[in-house]
């Protein structure tokens, strides 16, 4: 009898076991949503487990754009500081001169007494960034092989006048682009890939890409899943998802909310870069700065007047609450916080002439990150386990401490 009970009791122990395990797995995974807040699904983190490879340190890497030279501090937290921007010109070769007689501004900086004053105090991987922004000349280059080599020499001329460890691809091209010119940038940078895996000390490989090219549907100019093997990381700029000429007022890096109130959100587009490239090469670009436009109400997702929106730095979200800066002599302040995307926005009025104390006011929605909106895209970029975040920019920031005590919760 004893043993009859016996073989009858196990498979029901085990029964038993499985829907002890299935339940503990189900809690779990509602507690590991709670970060990022009760109200919102992650369903794809949760739908999509992984163990952490690794307990290595997550970077935390800085552009450092030119014009802020003078006003930034490097902050401990800081892993990588990447100097912003040598512009290349379409023969490949770096431009140094912005027009006959002037020197372009990002060559000038870069052999500035600040620059190498700022490098001298501070033990940091320092990485260029080598960039353009426009989409005829970087036809023109990549379909000019000679001007790669051109490229490759002036690179090693950078190397061997300053301490770089690292070089970064910041080549912006607007819009879809052929299979031909995304092959052409695939081989441009398996070239430059190639050329720097001579050198005897380690030179680290990375391109910036746009959000939207997690978006499988789009041919954009970096084809991921080619460009990977070749490179250490890509910066994916999760930012810029509302703009100056947006003609709706939004946030600049919603987590979420792109199905229902905007075109995308970064939780949306990271699903496409998960399926090409390992997230131990993804660093997500999280903002220091938001936007401000006129618009026709104070409502969320006011209609913006063209030409009126411009860029607010984190230290110029943080004079709104005094109406100090740029904000002087504006009122009707009121901060909201906007759930969707998981950051805050402000409204307010400000005279048409600064001049006028009592004329005519004009609506401002102006869309911000705080130390708040920046926790969730950590605790996202943690979740996932991600190589870790990339500011833009630093200097933004102001002389507070708020966003890098933030920052050091990534480690």
């Amino acid at each position: 009898m004893f043993k009859k009970n016996k073989f009858f009791l196990f498979p029901s122990l085990i029964i038993i076991l499985i829907l002890i395990a299935y339940l503990s797995l189900k809690i779990w995974q509602k507690n590991f949503k709670s970060p990022i807040g009760e109200n919102f699904q992650f369903s794809y983190i949760t739908d999509k487990l992984w163990p952490r490879k690794n307990n290595q340190k997550k970077i935390i890497y800085g552009f450092l754009p030119y014009w802020n030279i003078n006003k930034v501090k490097i902050q401990p937290e800081l892993t990588h500081l990447s100097y912003f921007a040598l512009e290349v010109g379409i023969d490949g070769q770096i431009v140094i001169e912005s027009k006959p007689g002037e020197t372009e501004p990002g060559y000038r900086q870069l052999n500035s007494e600040q620059f190498f004053t700022l490098i001298d105090k501070n033990d940091l991987k320092l990485e260029l960034v080598l960039s353009q922004f426009d989409s005829q000349k970087i036809e023109e280059l990549l379909n000019d092989q000679q001007a790669w080599l051109t490229l490759l020499e002036q690179i090693d001329g950078l190397l061997l006048a300053y301490p770089f460890t690292g070089i970064n691809l910041d080549f912006e091209y607007q819009g879809e682009a052929s299979d031909q010119l995304r092959q052409q940038f695939t081989n441009l940078v398996i070239s430059i890939q190639q050329h720097l895996a001579e050198y005897k000390e380690k030179i680290n490989l990375s391109v910036d890409a746009y959000a939207s090219a997690g978006n499988s549907e789009k041919k954009l100019l970096w084809d991921i899943k080619k460009l990977e093997p070749y490179l250490d990381y890509v910066i994916v700029m999760a930012y810029d998802f509302h703009r100056q000429s947006s003609a709706q007022a939004g946030p600049g890096a919603p987590l979420l909310g792109g199905q229902d109130l905007w075109s995308s959100d970064i939780n949306s587009l990271m699903k496409g870069f998960f399926d090409q490239i390992p997230r131990e090469k993804i660093l997500l670009g999280v903002p220091f700065y938001g936007y401000a436009w006129q618009t026709d109400s104070l409502e969320p997702r006011a209609n913006t007047y063209p030409g009126t929106g411009f860029t607010v730095s984190y230290q110029e979200a943080l004079n709104l609450k005094q109406l100090s800066g740029i904000w002087e002599g504006c009122g009707n302040l009121e901060i909201h916080w906007q759930e969707e995307a998981l950051s805050p926005f402000a409204t307010l009025t400000c005279p048409k002439n600064e001049t006028e104390e009592k004329g005519e006011l004009l609506n401002y929605l102006v869309y911000f990150e705080d130390a708040q909106s920046l926790q969730y895209k950590i605790d996202y970029a943690k979740q996932l386990d991600l190589a870790g975040v990339a500011i833009w920019a630093l200097g933004y920031e102001g002389k507070t401490r708020d966003l890098w005590e933030v920052l050091g919760s990534l480690n």
